[in-house]
């Protein structure tokens, strides 16, 4: 990602903030049913992301700037998994709003390789002093 004026105009937060919505407007189809529990766990990390990625852009050390497009990724796992078990209850078909999940990892993805080409430490070496 190039360093914006405003995260705004991050086509990468553009896209993330759409699924926002999105996925807010699941949690509207869901009330009521054995599902609110995990839309709303899926609302809550998909804020996450928009917020991260709009965190990634005021950060000056590349190694913290990785550390945080790591945690969208992370993220975006979570996000996976409530899909996988909002569509095995038959609650929602949440194919589409996977597959704009995808994009978004797919751009981070793609700024983690020109941040390595650039000389920036690759995640196992950044995310290091952070063990689990």
């Amino acid at each position: 990602m190039t360093r914006t004026e405003n995260f705004k105009d991050l086509v990468v937060w553009q896209k993330a903030h759409a699924l926002v919505i999105e996925a807010y407007g699941i949690s509207k189809t869901v009330l009521g049913n054995s599902s609110v529990d995990v839309v709303s766990n899926m609302c809550s990390d998909t804020v996450s992301i928009a917020a991260t990625i709009a965190q990634y852009r005021s950060n000056q050390t590349a190694s913290e700037s990785l550390r945080l497009l790591s945690t969208v990724q992370g993220l975006a796992e979570r996000v996976r998994y409530y899909c996988l078990i909002l569509g095995d209850l038959g609650s929602v078909d949440a194919t589409p709003f996977q597959t704009r999940l995808d994009e978004i990892v797919v751009l981070l993805a793609s700024q983690m390789g020109n941040n390595r080409s650039q000389g920036i430490p690759d995640q196992d070496s950044a995310v290091s002093a952070f063990p689990i």
